[in-house]
């Protein structure tokens, strides 16, 4: 009995706490995942994969820049963040081919039912 009421309070505690730890990944590692999957999903030249690189790098620097900036400001920070998110898919658009382009939504869409 006393062991089953320490498991109790145990278990949620230890998934609560597995549940808290964030992976704060930089902009760089951020970046490289991104292209990384992109390159493999969509099978992008190593070109193609460089220059997502750079532009995935270029928005989330952008984003953690607005976070920082406007931390107070929450309105004015998802604006910069969707500017940031907004030319990263024109940028997007004029790396990969229209086919790419839309196989990659495509995977996106699917990653975000998966998580709902």
């Amino acid at each position: 009995m006393r062991t089953f009421i320490i498991l109790l309070f145990l278990i949620p505690g230890i998934c609560g706490y597995s549940y808290s730890q964030k992976s704060d990944k930089t902009p760089e590692q951020k970046a490289e995942n991104t292209s990384k999957t992109m390159g493999e999903k969509l099978g992008l030249t190593k070109d193609q994969i460089s220059k997502v690189y750079t532009a995935c790098l270029t928005k989330h620097k952008a984003i953690e820049a607005a976070k920082e900036k406007y931390a107070d400001d929450e309105e004015t920070k998802k604006l910069k963040e969707k500017e940031a998110k907004k030319a990263y898919d024109t940028a997007l658009k004029g790396i990969l081919t229209p086919e790419q382009y839309k196989k990659w939504k495509d995977y996106q869409d699917s990653q975000k039912k998966k998580k709902k």
